[in-house]
């Protein structure tokens, strides 16, 4: 991450320190679930099963501007699946441009090559859902090789420079494997 825009973070986040201890908080942390749509079934979300609202980009890119004149330093794209928006760059560019560090908390079933190189240029941060080892998290995530395929978007992504997080939901389906798991990562 650039020294300038981790500066820009850390002044940011000093200010809403210096604003909570004043008694006028403002956030820090915002998480934009910018769509419903997942391409996964996963056995604890039902998320798939129903339609939401997905705003289009200029409500999109409007609700952005909103959130981050409130002094956010950090901003996360989430979903659903974030790269099944079509607008997900031009949204992170958004935030960006507002001085927060950008993550998305992603599958990355999605990910190939080509995006993982735009991804790069935009995002300081993609977080990894993985939930246990291959057959595990394949079980969990209702679909064969997903767990391949986030190996692969990791080393992708890490070859494009990314700093690259990894996100678990423990849930009964993986609590005995998870600390295991968590040793072999």
């Amino acid at each position: 991450i650039e020294l300038v825009k981790v500066g820009r973070f850390a002044f940011k986040a000093f200010k809403n320190f210096v604003k909570f201890k004043g008694g006028k908080p403002s956030p820090l942390f915002v998480s934009y679930n910018v769509t419903g749509r997942c391409n996964l079934r996963c056995v604890y979300c039902d998320w798939w099963r129903t339609e939401r609202l997905e705003l289009p980009t200029d409500k999109a890119l409007f609700v952005i501007d909103n959130v981050c004149s409130l002094g956010v330093a950090f901003f996360d794209f989430s979903g659903g699946e974030p790269l099944l928006r079509k607008d997900l760059v031009v949204l992170a560019k958004r935030a960006a441009l507002h001085g927060c560090l950008v993550s998305m908390n992603t599958n990355a079933t999605l990910l190939n090559q080509e995006k993982a190189s735009k991804i790069a240029d935009i995002f300081d941060v993609v977080v990894v859902s993985m939930d246990g080892p291959a057959e595990c998290h394949d079980k969990i995530r209702g679909v064969a090789g997903t767990f391949q395929r986030a190996v692969e978007a990791i080393k992708t992504l890490k070859k494009y420079g990314v700093r690259v997080g990894v996100n678990s939901v423990i849930s009964p389906y993986n609590i005995d494997v998870f600390p295991r798991f968590v040793e072999e990562m």
